[in-house]
């Protein structure tokens, strides 16, 4: 739960500008730190998936990867925090204007359909970080 964490703590870094995305405000550090996440996910699990066999069983079990791979897990999961605002600050739009800012930075990285397939588990966000949107 990397991409979860990492968005909220990017969040409430204290010289994240308050301004908008749509206002012209693009965070470019925090979508440096985005991207590399991102990126280093979606290499994990291509170097297992090379890997093959007991190597590669053990890898996915540890990273939590399923044969769908991390693209489908991390942009189910980015939808999901999308439907839920900062449990720390319920006010605040930082955690979604992130969380876009990440689905943008992971779209150019799926190489094919095949690996948006729906995530076969179920996606929990962590609570202290994570409440539901209010309807």
């Amino acid at each position: 739960y990397l991409v979860p964490c990492l968005v909220h703590l990017l969040a409430h870094q204290p010289d994240l500008p308050t301004r908008r995305a749509s206002e012209g405000e693009n965070f470019p550090e925090q979508q440096h730190a985005l991207d590399g996440a991102l990126t280093a996910l979606l290499q994990t699990r291509g170097a297992a998936a090379s890997q093959g066999g007991q190597a590669q069983s053990a890898s996915a079990l540890a990273s939590g990867a399923h044969a769908t791979g991390n693209a489908s897990l991390v942009f189910h999961m980015l939808e999901l925090m999308g439907k839920h605002v900062d449990a720390l600050r319920e006010r605040s739009e930082q955690v979604g204007v992130l969380g876009n800012i990440a689905l943008v930075l992971l779209s150019p990285k799926i190489r094919s359909q095949a690996q948006m397939s729906a995530y076969p588990g179920r996606i929990y966000l962590p609570r202290s970080l994570y409440a539901a949107a209010p309807a």
